[in-house]
């Protein structure tokens, strides 16, 4: 995005609607009041769908104060306001409308219902935001992801960085945590996301999860979804490192969790081994070693 241009600062919106009512509406939608939303609707008729908060700040400010550029059916379908998202709708807001950074209405939602509107009234499944990200790489509840991929998203589809929906919840990407991150990890795994996809630095879900092992309470078990669905440990990014190799180097500055760093370590170097004894006794018995070498599969407990 050109970073001298202001996508959303639409003068003549501005002086059209009065700032202070102008806020009212966006206020009323974010707080579910259909009132004051019909209200200001039959007051300045569709001039008002579109107004953001930075239709009154200045270009820098807009460009600096990225969290102010939601419309008004941004706020309704994060808070989960369903008759105030379909009255929106009705009088022209734009379902792929997009924030400073890209974020579309679709990443924002809540609730499969107002997902399932927004869909049958155009808004794109695979829209991505300034990252590369689409609806299903944004962080998300475990029925996000089930609704998203029953809609038939990508689950194959990768960022600005190479990276899926696999890795980026590998680095938590901040998922909600009423649910393990493994059990997202298994929703994709069982969509058939590849687990050993490398990202642009040459790092998989395995490797970034263990690199995280010394301060993410969570590494441990989504080390062991990881290896559980076929992640191979010998993957090398490109500093030449591998996920055990991750887990292991020293890290004082985070007051690092040793306990879990040396676990991980030693879970990922005993399937090494474990996968090296496998194809040793494919050799010896006469198996086919490219079966076992090429498809992670072969190597699931």
């Amino acid at each position: 995005m050109d970073p001298t241009k202001n996508r959303f600062n639409d003068a003549s919106r501005k002086h059209a609607i009065p700032k202070g009512e102008g806020m009212q509406f966006l206020k009323a939608a974010k707080e579910g009041d259909l009132e004051t939303v019909k209200t200001l609707l039959d007051k300045f008729g569709p001039e008002i769908v579109e107004i953001r908060k930075s239709d009154w700040i200045n270009t820098q400010e807009a460009r600096v104060l990225q969290s102010e550029t939601e419309t008004a059916l941004m706020y309704a379908a994060y808070n989960n306001h369903k008759d105030i998202v379909e009255l929106l709708i009705e009088k022209g807001a734009d379902v792929n409308a997009r924030m400073e950074e890209g974020h579309t209405v679709l990443m924002l939602a809540h609730g499969d219902d107002i997902r399932a509107l927004l869909l049958k009234k155009g808004a794109e499944l695979e829209g991505t935001n300034d990252d590369g990200w689409t609806p299903l790489l944004w962080p998300s509840w475990p029925g996000d992801l089930r609704f998203l991929l029953a809609q038939g998203a990508n689950v194959h589809h990768r960022d600005n960085d190479g990276r899926t929906a696999l890795i980026l919840i590998a680095g938590d990407n901040y998922v909600h945590k009423e649910e393990p991150p493994s059990e997202h990890m298994k929703i994709l795994l069982d969509a058939g996301i590849d687990v050993n996809v490398q990202g642009n630095e040459g790092e998989t879900a395995l490797i970034v999860a263990a690199a995280r092992s010394a301060y993410d309470d969570d590494a441990h078990l989504k080390v062991k979804c990881l290896l559980d669905h076929g992640a191979n440990p010998d993957i090398r990014d490109k500093e030449g490192k591998t996920a055990a190799m991750h887990a292991r180097i020293p890290r004082p500055d985070l007051d690092a969790r040793e306990d879990q760093q040396k676990a991980v370590a030693e879970l990922l170097e005993q399937e090494t081994e474990r996968r090296a004894e496998k194809l040793r006794k494919l050799i010896v018995e006469g198996g086919d070693t490219n079966i076992a070498i090429f498809k992670p599969l072969q190597f699931r407990k």
